[in-house]
Order: structure tokens, then sequence, then C-alpha cells
């Protein structure tokens, strides 16, 4: 089983912002307009809003980062990562050497099945207090940390998890990982645009909790325009 605490990394815990769905359907751009699908809107009668995917915001140039930058107060820099490796099962993966403050606590979900590709209809939520707390951070334009995590039902089996470093000038960086039994896959590290603001303060109406849980997955909707680190795959050598 992996090491979770690991992956979370240097985290700094910050006040909840609303204390109180990538998603199915979604296609890939960095220009235009991202049609997305609503859970079962005949049913909430609330849709998506279309998803803006603007050009690169920044100017960032892509390339692997010459040497590491902790002295960073926030993340928002492709030499603010690093490839932790792999170590059997007890961790894997990348993390942030720069300064991160966490916005939310981690959105906590269930899936009945495989994980890494459950149906949103499907997914359970331990804390959906959460969902709207990343809601606000992103329609605020925060600066921090949001993240979540699926665990399949047979704890230890499958998960996924991702973490989104909100730079606060209409960027984010994307990383996560996920596995299956022993098989495992690390995501890219790579910086994305957002969404306009306009969409997640438009999400927090609708009536469904798995629809806002829904935006929250298309701030990584947007392809990105700068990668950090290169993914890759593993499984842990059998013991002699």
């Amino acid at each position: 089983m992996l090491n979770r605490a690991r992956f979370w990394g240097p985290v700094v815990w910050g006040w909840c912002m609303a204390c109180g769905p990538e998603t199915s359907g979604a296609t890939e751009t960095t220009t235009g307009v991202v049609t997305t699908e609503a859970v079962d809107p005949g049913t909430t009668g609330f849709e998506l809003p279309p998803v803006s995917c603007s050009d690169d915001p920044t100017g960032a140039a892509s390339g692997m980062p010459d040497a590491l930058c902790p002295d960073h107060e926030a993340t928002n820099a492709c030499c603010c990562f690093e490839d932790v490796g792999q170590q059997g099962m007890s961790s894997m993966g990348t993390a942030s050497v720069c300064g991160v403050q966490a916005l939310c606590p981690v959105i906590q979900l269930v899936c009945p099945g495989t994980a890494t590709d459950c149906e949103l209809s499907l997914l359970t939520v331990e804390n959906p207090a959460a969902i709207d707390c990343a809601l606000q951070a992103l329609a605020a334009g925060a600066t921090g940390r949001i993240a979540w995590l699926i665990d399949d039902v047979f704890t230890g089996y499958s998960h996924q998890q991702v973490e989104l470093d909100l730079v606060g000038d209409g960027t984010m960086f994307r990383q996560g990982n996920s596995h299956i039994d022993q098989y495992n896959m690390v995501d890219d590290v790579d910086r994305r645009p957002l969404p306009d603001f306009g969409f997640f303060e438009d999400c927090l109406q609708a009536p469904d909790w798995r629809i806002r849980f829904d935006c929250v997955r298309q701030a990584a909707v947007c392809g990105p325009i700068e990668t950090c680190l290169a993914g890759y795959e593993f499984s842990p050598e059998p013991e002699d």
C-alpha cells in the first residue's frame, strides 16, 4: 500500500474558504470551448456552463528546470517540482519543494469499483464541504493548493490522487498519481491555464455535489502550456 502522507508533501493547512467534476464527456484543449456534460441534467435541471480555455496567459517556456528553487514562497514555477522516485510501495511520484498553502481539506471520495476510472454517478464523498471550499477558491482566483483523493471500497487496491497548485495568475500546476494493485502511474507535472473564474462561480449554483465536484475537476481540463516533469509507470520488483 502506498504511503499517501509523502505524496501530499510539505503543506501548511489554512482555513477553509467555504466551510459549510478531468471529467466524463470533456475534451482537452488549450483554446476554444470545451463542452461538458452534467450529471443527469434532466433530473437536476442544471447543466454545466461551457469551459473557455485561453491561450498561454504567461508566455511560459516548456522545458525541464535547470535546478530546484526551494526559496520560492509559493509553488509558481517548474523549478519547484522534483521527482521523488520510487521506493517499492512506500513512496512514489512528485513533490513541490516550494512553499504551498492548502486552501481546503483534501476532497475524499470512495468508488465501489476501480478508483482510476470511476463513473461520477458511483462516487460517494466523505467531506462535501471541501468541494464547495475548492470551488470558492477557484472562483476567487486564490493562490494555493486544492486536491482530491479517490479510493476504492477495497482500501489499498486502487486509488487516484491529484493536486492542483493555483498560481493566482490564471494558471495552475497539476500533479498526481494512481495505482491499481501493484501497477503504479505517476502523472506528468505540467502547467495549465484555468477556465474563467466565472465558470466556477456558476458551478457553485449546481444543486448536486457531484456536479460541483465535476466542476472542480474542470480546473485541469485545459491542455498543458508547460511540462515540468515527465510521468512514468512502474511496478515494484518482486522480493527474493
